[in-house]
Order: structure tokens, then C-alpha cells, then sequence
């Protein structure tokens, strides 16, 4: 019966195995030549409002002389590369420019709709005998890649290459151009006036604290947001890291002998509310006046000893707090 069985089986693998597939394709008519000039994009592009992601700017280029047509046998491969050559490939079929927070995609399609394929790229066609019309028109994307978003002038020359299986590769060369990326819905960045801020709270009688009655120490800090000049001005949010237990901020090297007990440090805005220290409770920064390259907000606040609830010891009263700017 193990000799019978064996034969059934191959014949089975026989028939159900389907055509081989093939690397063959052909071109209908006249084919185009090894390599086309790409034209070039405009001289400027304003850049959209979109999420990390998303396209900021966008331009078609239609290498119109490409007008062959081929088709393929299933199985036959199909590919789009390109070297950018003054920019490196980062991830995500994205390279890197050099403009902050902007990389750019090169695509290739039919036409000025959308792109088929994106570098880097392969396909397999799944079908035999369908004629398709050779990918002549670039599409050329300016991807937003990070929270900061800036502006400026992108150098850019590249080269991309298609094949349609065994047929001999296209060129599409992109001569060295300028195109300058104008910014005005984006912070291209955030900086305060001042790394750090010291607030001296003072020394302060155990005995003011037990009673809730230590004196505030207002700190205020400017944050210059670098950007074009906005006519609604875009809005900046901080919230703050550090120990917080209770609502009060804990005093460094808590525990040490040299180190007060039964206090915390209280912070508050400067009408009263306990500064956020959750993200999602991250509080809007007043803005105060234009730069000449800058929009500037005011961050402030607040301090003060607070008990604890535990028995007070004097000591060295130290903490460091940090905050996180959120912008875009």
C-alpha cells in the first residue's frame, strides 16, 4: 500500500502546481529611451499645516516624452530606486533634508493624482498579458518628520531608476535646483531666554511654615519661539517634571541627614492653580510680543515652602524642577 501512495501524491503536486512564473516583459511599440531630464520644481513651496506624517508640500513633475506602454508575464518584477545626492535616506522611504523636521519621499506614477509606486520599491505583477503605461510623472514630497518644523532653501538633485523586468532600466535625472521652503504655520523651534532659573524661597521659621504662611517667590522665564511672523499667533503649552507628592514638589536628597523634613515646595501660576504635572494637562504660555525672528511667551509661576504633614526638621531646603515646552 507505501509503494501505491507515493505516485498519487507527486501526481497531485503535478497538477495543482500553477505556471512557472517568468522575469519576461515586452515593450508595445517604439521603446523610450535609457534616460530623461526630470523638469525642475518651482522655486518655492508653502508648507501645509499637517500632523508628524504628513505631506507638507507637494510637486508633480510630468517627464511627458515617456508615452511606451509593455506588458509582463506573471512573476515579472518591477522596481523604483533613487539616490538623493546631497541628502542620506533615514527610514519610511524618507530622506533627510536639511531643513529641521522635513525629509522629502520621491514617487512615480501615471499621473499627477497620486503616485503608484514610492523609492524604495518592488512589485511583482500577479497576472500575465495586461499592457500597462510606463510611470513618467514624479511625484516629489516634503514629509513633516518631527515636532520642530523649519524653513529655508533645500538643495536637490537626485536620480531615479525603474525596470519592468527583463527590460533594460529608466533614468530620471533631477539636475542640481534649489527649491525654497517657505514656513508660516509652523514654530520652527523653542527656546527660553534663560537655561535656568534659580527662585530663592529664603530661610524661612519652621514655625511660618507649620502655619501655612511662607512667603511666595515669583520666577518667570521668556520663550522665544522661532518662526515667521504669525497673524494668529500659535499657541505654546508647558507642563513640569519632578518629584511631586501631595502637590508638593520633594526636596532633593530627601532622607539625608542635612536635609529638612516635613516640607515640600508648593508651585502654583500666578493666579493660584497648582502647576500641571501631567501632559495632558499642560497649561497654555501667555504671548507677550514679536522679535524680529522670534514670537516670545512668558512661562511663570510661584513657589513657596509647604508643610508636608510630617513633623518638621530644619535643613538644607533644595529641588530642581523641569518643564517641557509642547508646540505644533
Amino acid at each position: 500500500m507505501k509503494n501505491l501512495l507515493t505516485p498519487l501524491l507527486l501526481l497531485a503536486v503535478a497538477i495543482h502546481a500553477g505556471p512557472a512564473l517568468s522575469n519576461t516583459c515586452a515593450w508595445n511599440g517604439t521603446p523610450p529611451a535609457a534616460s530623461y531630464a526630470v523638469p525642475p520644481l518651482p522655486s518655492s513651496l508653502n508648507l501645509n499645516k499637517v500632523a508628524i506624517g504628513g505631506v507638507l508640500a507637494k510637486s508633480t513633475l510630468n517627464v511627458s516624452a515617456i508615452t511606451a506602454s509593455f506588458s509582463c508575464q506573471r512573476g515579472a518584477k518591477g522596481t523604483l530606486t533613487a539616490k538623493v545626492d546631497n541628502f542620506s535616506y533615514e527610514n519610511g522611504k524618507i530622506f533627510a533634508t536639511n531643513v529641521e523636521g522635513v525629509g522629502i519621499r520621491i514617487g512615480i506614477g501615471t499621473s499627477t493624482s497620486s503616485a503608484d509606486w514610492y523609492a524604495p520599491h518592488e512589485a511583482v505583477w500577479p497576472s500575465s498579458g495586461i499592457i500597462y503605461n510606463a510611470l513618467n510623472v514624479l511625484h516629489i514630497e516634503f514629509v513633516r518628520t518631527g515636532m520642530a518644523v523649519g524653513s529655508g532653501d533645500v538643495p536637490l538633485s537626485f536620480t531615479a531608476t525603474t525596470t519592468y523586468g527583463n527590460l533594460a532600466p529608466i533614468e530620471f535625472r533631477y539636475a542640481a535646483r534649489t527649491t525654497k521652503l517657505v514656513n508660516k504655520v509652523f514654530i520652527e523651534s523653542c527656546q527660553p531666554t534663560r537655561k535656568v532659573v534659580d527662585v530663592p524661597l529664603g530661610k524661612v521659621p519652621a514655625s511660618q511654615v507649620r502655619r501655612n504662611d511662607a512667603l511666595w517667590s515669583e520666577f518667570s522665564v521668556d520663550i522665544q519661539c522661532k518662526s515667521e511672523e504669525f497673524t494668529q499667533k500659535p499657541p505654546v503649552k508647558a507642563y513640569f517634571e519632578g518629584n511631586v507628592s501631595g502637590g508638593l514638589l520633594a526636596l532633593s536628597g530627601t532622607g539625608d541627614p542635612e536635609v529638612a523634613s516635613g516640607v515640600g515646595i508648593q508651585l502654583t501660576d500666578e493666579q493660584g492653580k497648582a502647576l500641571p504635572f501631567a501632559r495632558a494637562n499642560a497649561m497654555a504660555l501667555p504671548w507677550i510680543r514679536r522679535d524680529p525672528t522670534a514670537e516670545v511667551y512668558k512661562l511663570s509661576g510661584k513657589a513657596r515652602y509647604a508643610a508636608n504633614g510630617s513633623e518638621i526638621k530644619p535643613g538644607k531646603a533644595d529641588a530642581t524642577l523641569t518643564y517641557v515646552l509642547e508646540y505644533n
